[in-house]
């Protein structure tokens, strides 16, 4: 009976060798997670393919949050909005001006947050790679 590391010897197998990475700098929750390499990529692949979404849907909240500097346009073509014209005119000024710019901010906040958990769901196993994912 040989030892797995004679077999692999024999048999020419290339040994992918590296540096164990700090204790720190591992993300300890995605080493419990199933390590097979088909879920792996399976995993991954999902990842990708909600920052591609998210990447693409984008564009759909920030023109809504654009269309928050016109409050008086909105206002007339929408009968459920009349009541914009009653608010006093420095009032929509200052809500036009800063309404959009703060509904963006917080928009932009959101997106590492959300694609830092779609890396550790992808299945990274050290903080250095889940940081450079975004």
């Amino acid at each position: 009976q040989q030892s797995p590391a004679v077999q692999s010897a024999l048999a020419g197998a290339p040994w992918n060798c590296r540096a164990a990475p700090e204790p720190r700098d591992i993300y300890w929750q995605n080493l419990i997670k199933c390590r097979s390499p088909v879920v792996r990529r399976i995993r991954s692949a999902i990842a990708v393919f909600m920052v591609a979404a998210i990447v693409i849907f984008f564009a759909v909240p920030v023109a809504l949050t654009q269309s928050l500097a016109n409050l008086e346009a909105l206002a007339n073509k929408f009968t459920w909005m009349e009541w914009i014209n009653e608010i006093p005119t420095s009032v929509l000024s200052i809500l036009q001006g800063f309404l959009p710019t703060v509904a963006l901010a917080v928009l932009n906040a959101l997106v590492v947050p959300v694609f830092i958990s779609l890396s550790t769901f992808s299945g990274a196993e050290e903080v250095r790679n889940i940081h450079l994912s975004l």
